[in-house]
């Protein structure tokens, strides 16, 4: 009942995977969270490759949206069914990726290319690695000054043209493919338009929202982009960068006592390197130099201060 009012659902999955050598078995069960009562239970046991995995992901989504009366289109029984990989290696190097990527730290970053770059050495049809590749690529330059832009650029665009030419319905490599033109070819009409197809094909994809709301803050849409970042927040509630993401557009729209609270939030749970550069910038922009001097010492001391910090600390 506390996690369906604090995450305002009402319902909630919930499970636990157990593995003996080549056995998989997945306890699941779907939770009405108002009377705390299951509405559904099953167990499933298979033989641990990738195609399995994705078989009981398939199976999961299609028996909870009917116990919901959820109402599949083709598309969405379709892309649920999919099984993009039947490589274990593969996608195990896909996760890996995915996780440190997430990170958003210089290290992290390398690692994430390793991983997804092993993941399309495996699999090259693997198109869910594709675009975390081409991801990690666009978003290197943010957090390594350093890298040569001209490689980051080559390995961005391939990497994203992979991705939607394996699959131009993937709403993660539409949306990668859309940051992409967006960041190179400066091409806002097809970026916008290839963000909304994204979000078409699925409403809480959070690449999607995070890069869409970035550009609708750019082009003066705050209320637009305010909306796109608190939805991507609402779809993971946990995920530091979309708090982050929120923080940074709110100070965009010079809301700023919302902007610095969120970032206190999650500095009481752990340092982020990433929105501390954001806070810092955005108490300088507010005329809050002192709070923003403390903001800029933690984030110099998160970095492990080298030449790009001095000279960002500089300017």
């Amino acid at each position: 009942r506390q996690i369906g009012e604090e995450l305002q659902v009402g319902s909630i999955l919930e499970g636990g995977v157990q593995r003996a050598g080549d056995v998989l078995r997945i306890n699941v069960q779907l939770v009405d969270s108002l009377i705390d009562e299951p509405i559904w239970v099953e167990t499933y046991e298979r033989e641990f490759n990738a195609a399995n995995l994705f078989a009981i992901q398939g199976e999961i989504s299609t028996t909870i949206a009917a116990e919901l009366k959820a109402r599949l289109s083709d598309a969405e029984q379709s892309r649920i069914n999919a099984a993009p990989t039947e490589s274990m290696a593969a996608l195990e190097a896909y996760y890996a990726g995915k996780y440190e990527l997430h990170q958003r730290a210089p290290d992290t970053m390398l690692t994430a290319i390793q991983h997804f770059s092993n993941s399309v050495k495996i699999d090259p049809q693997f198109g869910p690695a594709w675009a975390g590749l081409a991801e990690t690529w666009l978003e290197l330059p943010n957090y390594i000054a350093s890298v040569d832009p001209m490689r980051v650029r080559m390995e961005a665009t391939a990497a994203a043209n992979r991705a939607i030419a394996l699959d131009p319905e993937s709403p993660d490599a539409a949306a990668t493919f859309a940051w992409h033109e967006l960041l190179y070819s400066y091409d806002w009409v097809n970026a916008e338009e290839t963000f909304q197809k994204a979000l078409a094909i699925d409403a809480s994809n959070i690449n999607a929202l995070h890069w869409y709301s970035h550009l609708l803050s750019w082009k003066g849409q705050h209320g637009q982009a305010i909306a796109l970042a608190r939805q991507a927040v609402q779809a993971d509630p946990l995920s530091t960068l979309m708090t982050t993401n929120l923080s940074y557009i709110l100070a965009d729209a010079r809301q700023w006592d919302e902007a610095f609270d969120l970032g206190s939030k999650v500095f009481s749970n752990q340092e982020y390197s990433s929105l501390t550069a954001n806070l810092w910038i955005g108490k300088m922009r507010a005329r809050r130099a002192l709070d923003a001097a403390l903001d800029l010492e933690r984030w110099a001391k998160q970095t492990n201060p080298d030449l790009e910090a001095a000279i960002s600390l500089g300017e």
